[in-house]
Parts: structure tokens; C-alpha cells; sequence
């Protein structure tokens, strides 16, 4: 399907990445009711909001894999991009792999698609961030794009190939 769940950091980059994956096409709809209720339970707002797209993660890397099942369950998405911040791995390298990790268990438990956008120049000390960031992404299967508009352009054509082969065999 074509309504995407997006988590972003804060400071802006949720709306880039509204924007990104508009122009290729997806609609970033809001959650259900019982996904906001289920949200508001824990999400700290303060910096951050639980709307789609979700910024910020309630302050806490330890919401992912709640938020995660969350858009698995909610019936108004489709598939799931998450925002990686490479240079974060330089303050708090455990933190990153608690994202890799969780990423790594929802696409196994999952049939909606979920892809890593990683955001983050690719030139000076950050470059093999972003490489070995890319490298574990991999390892465990999450697919990983330089850019939200290289991320949003591979999973619409993705989405539209499953479309168009339900299409051609008589399915929904």
C-alpha cells in the first residue's frame, strides 16, 4: 500500500521526510484512535509529538520497539521508514545498536515493510558512521537509503510491483 508510518528525529527532519515520501507518491495518514491511545500512554511530548509522522520517539530510544508494533497493528499503515542518525553513534554507540536491534526484530515478526532512511552528510568523521551504520543495517536485513527521496523512491516502486502482481492475479 501506498500509507506510510514515519519516525523522525526532531528539529524538523519528520517534515522532510513528509515531503519526501509525498512526492514519491505515499500518504502519510493519521494513526487510528487506538493507536494514539495506545501512544499516549508513554510518549513524552516534549520535544517530540506522536502524530504521523511520529518525532522524536517520546524521548526515549527504549519506545521504538513499542512504537513499531504500534504501526505494525495500526490498520491505516502499510509500511514504516525510521530515520538513523549516524552521529549519534559517536555520543551513545549502544543506543544505535538498540535501534538496529529493534529494526532488525519487527521486520521479523512483520509483513509490512520497514526501511532506514540514513540521514547524515557522507564526507568528514561521520562517513564511516554512516558506512558501518549501512553495514549493520544490512546484517540484519533492514534496508538502508542515503537519503529520504532515495528511501521513499525504492519503496514505492516496491509497493507498486506487489500492486500491480495482486492486480494481475485477480487479487485485491
Amino acid at each position: 500500500g501506498h500509507r506510510v508510518g514515519l519516525l523522525g528525529a526532531t528539529g524538523g527532519h519528520s517534515t522532510v521526510m513528509t515531503d519526501g515520501f509525498a512526492r514519491a507518491g505515499f500518504s502519510v495518514p493519521s494513526l487510528t484512535a487506538a493507536s494514539y491511545g495506545k501512544l499516549a500512554g508513554f510518549f513524552n511530548v516534549t520535544g517530540g509529538s506522536y502524530k504521523n509522522p511520529i518525532d522524536g520517539l517520546g524521548g526515549s530510544p527504549e519506545n521504538l520497539p513499542a512504537i513499531l508494533d504500534i504501526l505494525d497493528h495500526d490498520a491505516n499503515i502499510d509500511a514504516i521508514a525510521v530515520e538513523m542518525l549516524p552521529r549519534m553513534g559517536r555520543s551513545w554507540p549502544d543506543r544505535i545498536e538498540a535501534y538496529v536491534k529493534a529494526l532488525a526484530a519487527h521486520r521479523a515478526k512483520s509483513a509490512k515493510p520497514v526501511i532506514a532512511i540514513i540521514c547524515s552528510p557522507f564526507t568528514g568523521d561521520d562517513a564511516q558512521l554512516v558506512i558501518d551504520l549501512d553495514r549493520r543495517l544490512l546484517e540484519v536485513g533492514v534496508p538502508a537509503f542515503p537519503s529520504v527521496d532515495r528511501g521513499a523512491r525504492a519503496l514505492k516502486k516496491v509497493s507498486d510491483y506487489h500492486r500491480f502482481r495482486q492486480e494481475i492475479a485477480g487479487g485485491p
